[in-house]
């Protein structure tokens, strides 16, 4: 895996701490179990897990900055949030899409497992672009 790829395992993780929030879940210290309410199931929790994923973008912002020009996250349909990545200077290669999303799935799993029971069939797209917003890769996790 080149160096950009490690690179962007690390803003992944970077950008989806914290997503898979703990109103879905959460236990007490007996054990006892509580879920959210049903109403959960619908499109609202896309939006909840987007806002909360927008509050990030500021902070992976300033970090981030002498890399990517640009992060976004946006949401498709009503399972899908999308993350999109501008690189700052323009990258002459293009992201290894295969070991790459086999690396970004092991990592994001729990979190992929915790949302998936309260979003059915819930994605993450990953989108890379070059300086010049030509796409370098494109990744979806279910």
């Amino acid at each position: 895996m080149n160096k950009y790829n490690y690179l962007i395992v690390g803003i992944l993780l970077l950008g989806l701490g914290g997503c898979a929030n703990s109103n879905i879940k959460s236990s007490v210290n007996d054990g006892t179990s509580y879920s959210s309410p049903t109403s959960i199931l619908d499109n609202s929790k896309i939006d909840e897990l987007l806002d909360e994923a927008k509050n990030k973008i500021p902070s992976l912002k300033k970090v981030l900055n002498e890399i990517y020009s640009d992060i976004k996250v946006s949401k498709e349909g009503s399972n899908t949030l999308v993350y999109t990545y501008t690189y700052l200077k323009y990258v002459n290669q293009k992201i290894d899409v295969t070991s790459l999303k086999s690396t970004l799935a092991k990592q994001i799993e729990p979190m992929m497992t915790e949302v998936g029971t309260s979003i059915p069939d819930f994605k993450v797209k990953f989108v890379y672009l070059n300086s010049d917003k030509s796409e370098l890769g494109n990744i979806t996790i279910t």
